[in-house]
């Protein structure tokens, strides 16, 4: 446990010193998994409904 705080008390030094880095890179973050999830809901929820209706044009 104290081994894990001290990892953690340095990761938060280097973030202070680069801040500004680190505030793109969360923005990035922030802005990439939306767009990881609604790609993937698409994926799910809308090709199996496009696939049945192509299938139901061929019967």
């Amino acid at each position: 446990m104290y081994l894990h705080n001290k990892n953690n008390m340095r990761h938060f030094c280097i973030t202070n010193k680069k801040k500004q880095k680190t505030s793109i890179f969360i923005l990035g973050q922030w802005v990439f998994w939306p767009i990881v999830v609604i790609v993937l809901l698409v994926i799910i929820f809308i090709l199996p409904a496009y696939w049945s209706v192509i299938n139901f044009d061929q019967l």
